[in-house]
């Protein structure tokens, strides 16, 4: 909230720390140093901690706590991102005279955006550079443009993203544990099926934003346009209708809620696979969403594009192993952004 200074807190295995370090690598090799040092084993099941703040004056501190990596949920290693597993906040401890107050939400009210993807929406190799290197270690879902477009847009979300996740065909690691994203939409963690719901079920979404499809296209799988588009639309369908089943609970009577539309969708292609792609362009964007477009019209489904083709145009959008970096991560909010508020009727949004 205004006036107020806020530290976050990053988790990455079973590693915690303060960011604010530009070097992913470095960040997360200082968490292990820290927990260390703490006496704590940093091993599967065993907590770290380490101070925030000290020597403060009474002036308020925000301390505000995000998942900046996906949840294996398994001991690791996980099968297909060794480097990531759950993570359990423990909690805030305070000295004596110290209290704790709920702070102001740094959203607006009933601004609440969904989010569905693979590993570009998880934010995987955002920090890597522009290599195959670090890749892991690059992961940072609080640069991905999901999360950069909330902030944007002053809206709460929720992220339900898997690194080589597809609608019908995983990458060729066939991750996660080969499960696509029909079946992963509503896993919390991605080692433990029917781990729990994402979403509880007053929270309903404004809107839903889809961005799958880049590994379904790997280059080998021959995968079909309009096969894609079909099992595409079969589970927009069904996330809407979920969705649409939300109802936000009454704080003035228990009188059910008056139906609303259901939420509107947005389908995002690119820029992997796409032009300027130097690993080819394999992903074709303007064709998927033609397909959607009529498939969706027969079933009462409006589908929105968003078009990330051509970032990669620019080199300093490439991040590590050929995902989008911080800047493409960016610029991809950029884009949704004015799409989004006008479907939405969204405005008086922050910069």
């Amino acid at each position: 909230s205004p006036g107020r200074r806020s530290t976050r807190i990053s988790v990455s295995e079973c590693h915690s720390g303060a960011t604010g370090d530009r070097h992913p690598q470095r960040r997360y090799r200082r968490h292990r140093e820290i927990l260390t040092s703490a006496g704590r084993k940093t091993a599967w099941g065993h907590y770290g901690s380490y101070e925030l703040f000290s020597g403060l004056s009474a002036e308020p501190r925000g301390v505000m706590v995000l998942k900046l990596t996906e949840a294996c949920g398994a001991r690791p290693p996980c099968d297909w991102c060794p480097s990531f597993g759950a993570a359990i906040f423990g909690g805030l401890i305070f000295d004596e005279g110290s209290d704790l107050s709920e702070a102001a939400l740094p959203w607006r009210e009933g601004r609440r955006l969904a989010f569905y993807g693979d590993s570009i929406t998880v934010g995987w190799g955002v920090r890597g550079g522009g290599d195959d290197r670090a890749c892991d270690d690059g992961e940072d879902h609080s640069a991905a443009w999901g999360v950069v477009l909330s902030r944007m847009l002053e809206a709460e979300f929720h992220s339900v993203a898997w690194s080589g996740i597809g609608v019908l065909l995983n990458d060729a690691a066939d991750s996660p544990q080969n499960r696509t994203m029909p079946q992963m939409a509503r896993s919390v963690l991605g080692g433990v099926p029917g781990a729990g719901d994402v979403l509880p079920a007053s929270w309903r979404p404004s809107a839903l934003l889809v961005h799958l499809g880049t590994n379904d296209f790997t280059p080998g799988h021959e995968m079909s346009v309009a096969s894609f588009a079909a099992a595409y639309v079969e589970l927009l369908l069904n996330l809407t209708a979920e969705a649409d089943s939300r109802r936000p609970a009454s704080k003035v009577s228990p009188a059910p809620v008056t139906a609303a539309e259901p939420p509107p969708v947005f389908a995002a292609c690119g820029p992997m696979g796409t032009r300027g792609d130097h690993r080819g362009e394999y992903f074709p964007c303007s064709d998927i969403w033609d397909a959607l477009a009529a498939l969706g019209a027969q079933r009462a489904l409006r589908i929105h594009p968003l078009d990330f083709q051509r970032l990669y145009e620019v080199d300093a959008n490439v991040g590590g192993c050929n995902h989008p970096s911080v800047q493409g991560q960016q610029r991809m909010a950029e884009i949704a952004r004015p799409v989004v508020e006008r479907v939405l009727g969204w405005s008086e949004s922050i910069t």
